[in-house]
């Protein structure tokens, strides 16, 4: 099994997000889908990659990338 780590995309890896759009009166929140880290872990079965070279065609931007 792969790890996979990636920059959190609802966040934009800043680990917090404003909920409304008029920055007068929003407060920066910890991101729900990340718990404030800013980045996410996605898990990959190692069958379906000839090796990790394979694997980051499909993650590019990964941050991290181990086998668990």
């Amino acid at each position: 099994m792969y790890e996979v780590t990636i920059t959190c995309p609802d966040c934009d890896g800043a680990g917090s997000h404003t909920p409304t759009y008029d920055l007068s009166s929003s407060i920066e929140h910890e991101c729900y889908f990340c718990d404030g880290t800013g980045e996410k872990i996605f898990k990959e079965v190692t069958e379906l990659y000839e090796n990790t070279q394979d694997l980051l065609k499909d993650y590019p931007t990964a941050l991290n990338v181990r086998v668990a």
